[in-house]
């Protein structure tokens, strides 16, 4: 059973579309491991624990109720209860499996709140997972048909802008914080080398590891629950085993415009700290990760609900009232510099290219020419030689001509000498 301070319990953090469903699957295959689809129960006790202010008046009930359990019970009580209330939850679940001694809790979306949770349970572990950006990005256009350049703009704004945009720095930065409570693993690590990566997290954990974790599909309970669940990636559990397909399916997928929106968003930086290729590293928008930052934080006050309307339209209104006027604009315009900026930088290889093009066409024609000249002065040597070797035969001939002109004057003075 979870303890009070959340022992037993493992938080399974990263972004939607990172790997999480798979890396649950594998570990609620160990004995005594329960492994639940996506419970979700963390979010709306930060929302009951956030001191944001409400943004407008659908978020006016939850933060003025936030506001009157803190001041009648206190923020240490109030932190208290929100513990009790997740420990309990938890065992809840745990009670309903037979032999099931440990939790893991895969909710992708606690990379919004896992410093609170880290507070809340300073026993609890937790495992970080990262995929490389650009190929969240694409699994979310090519599975969910997102529409990527819509993210960053007020009328856009959802969840999805955070898992996108955002998600990726919170990791990184939870990776840091967290420290030795933390276990983090790449997902393109994980389908490389499952065996190596899954042992190295059992023992994180205290998990006994066996190849058959693997082997997810087969008698696994927390299988049957990803199979009839609503959350999760259901594609996962229809495989037969760990592949590596998915790694690097951004570069057919990914247009230019996504990739720049994405790269400037999350900025250098993060993918040199998650240690991914960066195909544009000179675009970093520090003010839309800024304001992505602020638009995250004040999501937390929202109003209350299932964990199917996140993302609804009444999430993009509430974070579309961030912004004022002027940033509204000037927000609505990041999406759309990225894009002509990536534009201009591919007119200019495209110009690169023509010039290149040009100086080869021009280096052609010098070479032709030289060569051109160089059959011109080798036919001249040529007529040279023939005119040499000619005068040399006409000079032969006139030696030839004199001999034969002294040797008859020489007989013609001999016969007249004999008369």
């Amino acid at each position: 059973m979870i303890s009070k301070g959340g022992r037993g319990l493992v938080f399974l953090i990263g972004a939607p579309r990172s790997g999480t469903t798979l890396l649950s699957l594998i570990l609620g295959k160990a004995p005594g491991v329960l492994a639940p689809p996506e419970p979700w129960i963390g979010l709306p006790i930060a929302r009951l624990l956030s001191s944001q202010p409400a943004l407008h008046q659908e978020a006016s009930d939850i933060a003025l109720a936030s506001q009157a359990v803190r001041e009648t019970f206190g923020t240490p009580t109030l932190r208290q209860i929100g513990s009790t209330a997740l420990v309990g939850a938890y065992n809840s679940l745990l009670s309903r499996t037979p032999g099931a001694q440990r939790l893991i809790d895969k909710t992708p979306r606690y990379y919004k709140i896992a410093p609170l949770l880290a507070e809340l349970l300073p026993r609890a572990r937790f495992v970080l997972i990262s995929r490389d950006p650009l190929d969240i990005a694409s699994s979310h256009k090519d599975r969910w048909q997102i529409d990527l350049l819509s993210l960053a703009s007020p009328a856009g704004l959802c969840d999805t802008s955070f898992d996108v945009l955002l998600a990726a720095n919170r990791i990184a930065r939870l990776r840091d914080q967290l420290g030795t409570r933390a276990h983090w693993i790449r997902y393109e690590d994980l389908v490389q080398s499952p065996a190596r990566e899954v042992a190295a997290l059992c023992g994180f954990l205290d998990i006994t590891f066996g190849p058959e974790l693997l082997d997810y599909r087969r008698d696994n309970a927390s299988a049957s629950d990803q199979e009839r669940s609503a959350f999760g990636d259901r594609e996962v559990w229809r495989r037969d085993r760990v592949d590596q397909s998915a790694v690097g399916r951004w570069a057919s997928v990914l247009s230019d415009p996504e990739v720049a929106l994405v790269c400037a968003a999350l900025g250098p930086e993060c993918f040199e700290n998650l240690g991914y290729p960066n195909p544009k590293p000179h675009l970093d928008d520090a003010i839309l990760r800024e304001r992505l930052e602020a638009a995250l934080d004040a999501s937390l006050a929202s109003p209350g609900g299932t964990p199917e309307q996140l993302g609804s339209g009444e999430t993009s209104a509430l974070l579309g009232r961030l912004f004022r006027s002027e940033q509204a604009r000037e927000a609505a315009e990041a999406g759309r510099r990225i894009w002509e900026a990536s534009c201009r930088e591919a007119e200019q290889e495209r110009g690169e290219e023509r010039k290149a093009r040009e100086r080869e066409e021009v280096a052609k024609e010098k070479w032709e020419s030289v060569c051109r000249e160089a059959e011109q002065q080798r036919e001249e040597w040529q007529r040279l030689c023939a005119e040499a070797e000619a005068g040399r035969d006409a000079e032969r001939a006139a030696r030839q001509s004199e001999a034969d002109a002294r040797a008859r004057w020489e007989r013609l003075c001999r016969d007249a000498e004999q008369q």
